[in-house]
């Protein structure tokens, strides 16, 4: 309490205006460290959920060497039951910690992760009848995951979602950075509109007019002479540096930096924050430094992986092609009811380093559409035929494309190819722009499944952000995790 106290008065002595109240603290939990404990705590409860339902059979023998034999048995079992789980997790974004905070979110995709996972796997249980699958068994699992899992989220949303165990930053900048690392820290930029695990203690900044302002719900505390005393007082988890608009910082502000390294604080960027929050590159903060865009460093796996994408989009597209010769019959009748004209439709696309090329899709608008030229589509636009809202819904438009991408002109997964005519403006308008040319473009990208439908200037250049994280990410889980966000988007009839 003396301690308190004290803080309080060094605050005042400095002028800086009433200090934040700030909450008890126990223990705090870094963004990257609420992940790992998501994902770490639900494995074990959905696994301890399997070995007790296994142990609970009415004719289960719990002789010691039995047992054993048993267990080592059924491993692979929990092996699958792992990478169902984590794969029903990307396809529910169960991970996203905007979603985990939020209470009816959180325990909506935990129940549809259980029943999926649940579902599968007693799937594959019944068709290789490798283990017994019985009624008892899996309404013991399903009674207990979902207890469990749905427990430990109700828990995580309510009490570790709350200030006490969120990590307390220091932004240094009070500028247009500043204000918009405050905005996704009050979750108003978020989804759900909630907490991400970050408590604002307060700004620092060198202008002396912004000295006692409130900004985002956040005080200006001081100026950058006053940071050690802050960081003495307030004794914050991260310092952020918010500071973008100039190539240097001045020497005592370095000084200072160095202090706080010392005394153990950790010191971020504000890119490297917003990047690790929303997963996009913050184009407007980045000053023209490009490791903050683009990857600088060779990865050793890097070869491997471009080798194995590949392979992957050969393997699937020639499926999809077999796929395409399918449904064509079904879609040619159902446009000759609803909508006499052409089936397919051609369009010249920007592919990767800047080649123009000509991807085919079903028609999904009237045969007029653009007769007066090229005009941006919307999210409910009146072109779009009855037919073609449903191809559009299913992605069943694109599924022609898997020939471009047979052809090497495409890819599975990369930024969506945009139309020459858009991409003049963008290029104009849109800083960084042609840097989502340097991989191949896509059928399905990070952009896609993390973004509403574009239909302006100021939309693609919050989609470019996306697409140049994946292009600084690229990495099989990546890809993995669009895939099944892809599927989720599908299987919700969420396309447009």
């Amino acid at each position: 309490m003396q301690n308190r106290e004290l803080d309080r008065s060094l605050l005042k002595a400095l002028s800086l205006g009433p200090v934040p109240k700030l909450q008890p603290r126990t223990v705090s939990l870094h963004f990257s460290e609420r992940k790992l404990l998501l994902v770490v705590t639900d494995l074990l409860l959905v696994n301890f959920a399997l070995l007790v339902s296994f142990l609970l059979q009415p004719d289960h023998n719990f002789v010691a060497d039995d047992l054993l034999d048993d267990l080592g048995f059924r491993l692979p079992w929990f092996v699958l039951l792992t990478t169902l789980w984590l794969i029903s997790g990307m396809l529910f974004n169960l991970y996203d910690l905007k979603h985990a905070s939020n209470l009816y979110s959180s325990v909506k995709a935990s129940s549809l992760s259980v029943v999926m996972t649940l579902t599968v796997y007693m799937a594959v249980s019944f068709i290789i009848l490798a283990t017994p699958s019985n009624l008892f068994e899996a309404s013991l699992f399903l009674g207990l995951t979902l207890i469990g899992v749905v427990s430990w989220r109700t828990f995580y949303s309510k009490v570790l979602a709350h200030p006490s165990f969120q990590s307390r930053v220091l932004v240094v900048g009070a500028g247009k950075a500043g204000s918009e690392l405050a905005s996704l820290f009050a979750g108003k930029d978020n989804v759900q509109g909630s907490p991400i695990g970050y408590q604002l203690l307060g700004f620092v900044d060198n202008d002396k007019s912004k000295q006692d302002a409130v900004i985002e719900g956040a005080k200006v505390l001081g100026t950058n002479l006053d940071l050690i005393s802050l960081v003495e007082s307030l004794i914050p988890d991260e310092i952020i540096v918010a500071i973008t608009n100039k190539e240097t910082i001045e020497p005592e502000l370095f000084d200072a930096f160095m202090r706080c390294h010392e005394l153990g604080i950790r010191l971020t960027t504000m890119p490297e924050v917003f990047e690790r929050i929303t997963g996009q590159i913050a184009i407007a903060h980045t000053k023209g430094f490009m490791g903050t865009i683009i990857p600088l460093t060779y990865h050793p796996m890097q070869r491997l992986y471009l080798i194995l994408h590949r392979g992957v989009d050969l393997l699937v597209s020639l499926i999809g092609c077999l796929l395409l010769v399918t449904i064509i019959p079904f879609i040619w009748a159902s446009n000759r009811l609803w909508s006499p004209g052409p089936l397919f439709y051609k369009q010249e696309r920007v592919g990767k380093s800047g080649k123009h090329f000509s991807i085919v899709k079903f028609r999904s608008m009237r045969v007029d559409a653009e007769k007066f030229g090229a005009v941006w589509a919307t999210e409910k636009d009146p072109r779009i035929t009855k037919v073609g809202n449903f191809l559009r819904k299913t992605r069943l438009d694109e599924i022609p494309q898997f020939w471009n991408v047979l052809k090497g002109e495409m890819s599975l997964i990369g930024p969506r190819p945009e139309r020459p005519q858009f991409v003049m403006q963008l290029e104009k308008k849109v800083p960084f722009y042609r840097l989502r040319h340097a991989v191949k473009p896509g059928l399905t990208g990070w952009a896609q499944v993390e973004y509403r439908y574009t239909s302006c200037i100021e939309d693609s250049s919050t989609k470019l952000q996306y697409d140049l994280y994946y292009i600084k990410h690229q990495s099989l889980f990546l890809d993995l995790k669009i895939v099944f966000r892809t599927i989720n988007v599908i299987l919700g009839l969420k396309g447009r």
